[in-house]
């Protein structure tokens, strides 16, 4: 009897995938739908200092003027800001099991819970054209506070907001990222079309022809 392989989708305890040919890209794909999602799929990559400013201007967390600003000190940096390890793998957690559909490990959960905890307390209450909203207090250009307050303040917009079935996992082979299904259809299956989604085609194409080929043997 053939031992069956290791669900891929199984990340409690797995690093986050990352395909081979993504590896050598400065950024990963912002495929997620939502900065805290992209966080998450982005991993060990965007865990250094200049990686994450790079990713927070990208994704409109802070705009160019700030970047200019924290840039400098990031240069030739490779140690994340204070935290910033814990509290992607917190999110991972937290957004991983919701997609299956059980409860976060509870480590984990509190984890999150402080990182929240610690951004609003260093927050204000503000009325913007929209509304009212709290926003990070504008700290000094100094470590990296307010883009990890910002991603912090986003994180939660997205897991209040959270509805079953829109966040979701890609059917690619070995990816595990996730995104949020804002189809028509609510049918999206994949990260990307033109990375995971062409991948399966050619599988399929691949097999399908073996299997033609057989039977004209």
């Amino acid at each position: 009897m053939t031992q069956k392989s290791a669900d891929p989708n199984d990340l409690r305890n797995n690093p986050i995938p990352l395909p081979p040919d993504r590896s050598a890209m400065d950024l990963p794909m912002l495929v997620g739908g939502h900065p805290a999602i992209d966080f998450v799929n982005g991993g060990e990559r965007l865990l250094n200092a200049h990686s994450f400013i790079d990713f927070c201007l990208k994704e409109g967390l802070i705009d160019q003027g700030e970047a200019i600003h924290y840039r400098p000190h990031t240069k030739g940096m490779i140690e994340p800001p204070p935290g910033l390890a814990n509290h992607q793998k917190a999110l991972r957690e937290l957004l991983h099991a919701w997609v299956d559909g059980r409860r976060p490990q509870a480590v984990e959960q509190t984890k999150l819970y402080h990182f929240f905890h610690e951004a609003m307390t260093r927050s204000e209450f503000v009325n913007t054209a929209t509304g009212y909203a709290w926003r990070p207090i504008e700290e000094p250009f100094t470590g990296h506070h307010l883009p990890v307050y910002r991603l912090a303040h986003a994180a939660l917009e997205l897991l209040k907001d959270l509805t079953h079935g829109r966040l979701r996992r890609c059917a690619g082979e070995d990816c595990g990222w996730l995104f949020l299904d804002q189809s028509k259809a609510g049918r999206r299956r994949w990260c990307s079309m033109s990375d995971c989604g062409n991948a399966a085609k050619q599988r399929k194409f691949r097999a399908r022809a073996a299997h033609t080929e057989g039977k004209s043997e």
